[in-house]
């Protein structure tokens, strides 16, 4: 560092950014990352490569030839500035992207920048416009498995949200703590699980905002081996659904359930069955999805009940 000091400014400068923007970055990257004013990429480059500071891949992108270089590049920058200079580099990085490049690599590159800057005095709609991104990049983490990547991005985006988010930012609020409720269990975050899903069931204005954190809440009790409470937290959502079963059900409410479904397909073959249209009904689709986990639950519990279960699924299909 003490060597790299004596450097030109606006080249230390250059070192600063691509210090920041990892071990490997790209040219196109770059570019973005430096103003105009700041210095000539194509010279920065250069220079970095004649001095020994980065070499070229062979893929085309740039590495630094040690990591120890890199900190010292780092190292460039006054602590007491650095979350400052990480949160304005991830900001430029925004400013100059198209909504084309706002995925995989890039994406995270730019919301890790800026959440360096999380303790930095920033207003209600900069920590709004993080907590998007953090939704973005929790979302774009899950659909390539990146599961505690996610989970710790949507938990950012959590703590980002203001005290009244369930009034001014209710969607967005809303599609975090889903996100977040499917990641932490996916993830095996228990205890986040459970200190999330309250949030949704307390504060979502309608019932049906609440299905999927219900949805998610019945799959922690069963895999928690606590089936009993996923039963009956299935049996009130599926009455509030208007899909009332009683739990306590006797045979004889099972065999007027059966005749029922009897005198329904009485005329219809297995191709008729089998042929029927793929159900679309979201109303419906919700009420399958919560009788199917009560299946699982009811089935070594209450035989009887197990089986009034099927007949509704049938009925309903």
């Amino acid at each position: 560092t003490l060597q790299m000091n004596s450097l030109p400014k606006p080249f230390q400068t250059g070192l600063m950014i691509a210090a920041c923007l990892g071990s490997n970055f790209n040219g196109p990257i770059l570019r973005k990352a430096i103003e105009e004013n700041e210095l000539e990429v194509d010279s920065f480059i250069k220079s970095g490569k004649d001095g020994g500071y980065i070499e070229e891949s062979e893929s085309g992108s740039y590495r630094w030839t040690h990591d120890q270089i890199q900190q010292a590049a780092y190292n460039l920058i006054l602590p007491t500035q650095r979350e400052s200079f990480h949160y304005h580099l991830g900001r430029r990085l925004l400013k100059n992207s198209a909504n084309c490049d706002m995925n995989g690599d890039f994406l995270f590159m730019i919301v890790e920048n800026m959440n360096r800057g999380t303790d930095l005095k920033l207003n209600r709609d900069e920590m709004t416009q993080l907590a998007r991104l953090n939704l973005q990049a929790g979302n774009e983490a899950m659909s390539t498995s990146g599961f505690h990547s996610a989970a710790k991005y949507l938990q950012q985006g959590i703590n980002l949200l203001s005290k009244d988010s369930w009034i001014h930012e209710y969607d967005l609020t809303i599609q975090l703590y889903d996100a977040a409720l499917d990641t932490y269990y996916t993830a095996g975050q228990f205890s986040n699980f459970e200190v999330a899903v309250k949030q949704p069931l307390t504060h979502a204005i309608c019932f049906e905002d609440k299905l999927n954190s219900y949805h998610h809440l019945v799959r922690f009790l069963t895999a928690s081996g606590r089936s009993e409470e996923a039963l009956e937290t299935c049996l009130s959502v599926l009455k509030k659904l208007g899909e009332e079963i009683a739990p306590n059900a006797d045979i004889k409410s099972l065999l007027a359930e059966a005749s029922c479904v009897k005198q329904m397909i009485r005329n219809s073959s297995i191709d008729d069955m089998l042929d029927l249209p793929k159900l679309k009904d979201s109303h419906k689709i919700a009420k399958i999805s919560f009788l199917s986990t009560a299946i699982r639950c009811s089935f070594e519990m209450n035989q009887v009940l197990f089986a009034i279960i099927i007949c509704r699924m049938v009925k309903l299909s």
